[in-house]
């Protein structure tokens, strides 16, 4: 025991909450790569070259935090195909750009510092263009594309996403 009254540790104890909170702001403050609007779980956050502007809601519960972009922007997108090609060969031509694009995507995954591997996460390019393949539509891979998108933002702001 130090021999100070609880009036007495107050500054020091205020001053302590206001550090780590101070902290803990700086950890959150930074935008995953190419996402300009950021949802964190609680608030929704405006990423302006580097720099996090966010909302100070207090949340009751936290949500699952994801980029709020409009999925067009950060997608790849597959060859057009002239009108007189069939569907299959529109397919094919997605799938090989969703391959490419999850290989990338791993690719970012490791260089942000996470080391996930599992039927999301690898860069077996074959395995993703077959599964693509194996959907009606190669349009269909976009939910899957875009959750990976989301764990690279949630690696580089230091969250695990597996």
């Amino acid at each position: 025991m130090t021999g100070k009254t609880p009036r007495q540790l107050l500054p020091q104890v205020l001053l302590l909450a206001c550090v780590l909170l101070v902290r803990a702001d700086a950890r959150a403050e930074s935008c995953p790569a190419g996402c300009t609007t950021w949802f964190d779980g609680c608030n929704t956050c405006d990423c302006t070259a580097g720099i996090m502007a966010c909302t100070r809601a207090i949340c009751d519960r936290q949500e699952t935090p994801r980029c709020l972009d409009a999925p067009s922007t950060v997608a790849p997108a597959a060859p057009v195909a002239p009108n007189n090609s069939t569907q299959a060969r529109t397919n094919e031509e997605g799938c090989l750009a969703y391959a490419r694009a999850a290989v990338e995507q791993y690719d970012a995954l490791h260089a942000a510092g996470c080391n996930c591997r599992n039927a999301r996460w690898h860069n077996n390019f074959e395995v993703h263009r077959n599964w693509c393949l194996s959907l009606p539509n190669w349009n269909d891979s976009r939910p899957e594309f875009d959750t990976r998108q989301t764990d690279i933002g949630w690696c580089k702001n230091g969250r695990r996403p597996c």
